[in-house]
């Protein structure tokens, strides 16, 4: 299968070690794809930040207490994150309040 623009420029970010079935799976698809896969250690929000504007990390996947901590932290306006194009969250519901706020703060970003 030929690949895309889009895939030779994928940065897809893991903030644990691939211990779940779905982390594994992902970062397997990163190195299956000859993309970069960024991998984080313990979570911390700067540290995390820092790192999607380093690697210009166009994938996450995260918790919904991720993202509400990402739109209430003042310092996510000090970093570039214009390479993001895809969030994933699961793993708990994430309010119709802050689904909005997220959409007007990143509005390139999916958020699945």
């Amino acid at each position: 299968m030929a690949r895309t623009d889009a895939q030779a420029t994928s940065a897809n970010m893991v903030s644990r070690m691939p211990f779940c079935g779905l982390i594994f799976t992902w970062s397997l698809k990163s190195v299956a794809l000859s993309e970069t896969a960024v991998a984080l250690g313990r979570f911390e929000l700067r540290r995390m930040l820092r790192a999607v504007q380093e690697y210009k990390v166009t994938h996450v996947a995260m918790a919904p207490p991720v993202v509400v901590a990402m739109l209430k932290a003042i310092e996510s306006e000090d970093y570039d994150l214009r390479s993001l194009e895809w969030v994933g969250c699961g793993g708990a519901p994430l309010g119709k309040n802050s689904i909005k706020s997220f959409t007007e703060e990143f509005p390139t970003v999916i958020l699945a």
